[in-house]
């Protein structure tokens, strides 16, 4: 196993579920860890919303049953590589993902998918993290669906590498790696 995870933040939309899913399988591909990370909003789905600001880590017992356990099933689906976990935060979506990338192999989050008008465009989170995040960036579109009805969602997957320098073994395009042949 590689010193760091794959870092995915996850919510409960199709873009975060098809990104999850293509973190789970990049981890698994570099032998590593998946680290989902979901990211609270305060005061939304806290028990007592007495702790505003920035935090890292959000104790599960600080956080709603209802809300706690429909991240986990969302968590769940996915066949993440062993060891693996779910983890919850609290503040700007964009500054929590950024500063967990300091010690992610990659960050990989979901995206709308673009449309012929609004081909390169990317939401304020993504667009915050591509920019400052110290590690490569993956955003995976939300799935669409073909003609044939087959799951299309792992077709468009863009790849940004604003932080390939950083520390870490970062995997992410290095030739005849078993992990770019996800791309």
């Amino acid at each position: 196993m590689t010193a760091w995870p794959v870092l995915v933040g996850l919510d409960d939309s199709p873009p975060a579920h098809a990104a999850h899913r293509w973190a789970a399988r990049y981890a698994h591909a570099i032998g590593t860890v998946l680290q989902a990370v979901h990211v609270l909003e305060w005061p939304i789905g806290l028990r007592d919303p007495k702790r505003a600001g920035t935090r890292l880590r959000v104790e599960p017992d600080e956080i709603a049953d209802l809300y706690l356990r429909g991240m986990h099933r969302v968590f769940n689906d996915v066949a993440a590589p062993p060891g693996s976990m779910l983890h919850f935060a609290q503040g700007d979506v964009a500054d929590v993902l950024v500063r967990l990338s300091e010690q992610a192999e990659l960050l990989v989050l979901g995206t709308r998918q673009a449309t012929r008008r609004r081909r390169y465009l990317a939401g304020a989170v993504n667009r915050h993290c591509i920019t400052y995040a110290d590690c490569p960036v993956v955003t995976v579109p939300q799935p669409t669906t073909t003609r044939a009805g087959h799951n299309a969602d792992q077709r468009h997957t863009v790849l940004t590498t604003s932080g390939v320098g950083a520390p870490g073994n970062r995997h992410l395009g290095t030739p005849g790696s078993s992990a770019t042949s996800l791309l």
